[in-house]
């Protein structure tokens, strides 16, 4: 039973870096696993985007290129996370194609009448 039981995780860190729509934050430990999902709190607790996952170190034999494996270095272990406005934006484009999809659709047609005796 005692498996069954979700206790909360709080792990407090820092923003290290964002690089395009990706924010990584700088934590005193690891994130453990099962954390993908979570809410991402300020210093007000206020939420401000989804736990993505941790960055793995990029293997000593990459063929990442310098640029790119050294960026990953220095990242590696950070928390990757969604920040609050590219989930609004995301959902906010799914709710429009879905609302133009529904407005689209022909309405449906009456099934046509065939008498009886013209059935077979």
């Amino acid at each position: 039973m005692k498996d069954e039981i979700q206790i909360p995780y709080i792990e407090t860190g820092n923003i290290h870096t964002a690089v395009g729509q990706s924010v990584y934050a700088k934590t005193r430990e690891r994130l453990p696993m099962g954390m993908c999902g979570g809410p991402v709190l300020n210093s007000h607790n206020e939420c401000v985007g989804v736990v993505e996952g941790v960055v793995n170190p990029p293997p000593e034999n990459s063929t990442l290129g310098e640029q790119r494996y050294l960026f990953l270095k220095a990242i590696a272990g950070d928390a990757a996370f969604i920040p609050n406005s590219e989930i609004e934006a995301f959902l906010q484009e799914v709710e429009e194609k879905m609302l133009g999809a529904i407005e689209q659709e022909p309405p449906e047609a009456e099934p046509e009448y065939i008498p009886p005796w013209a059935r077979r």
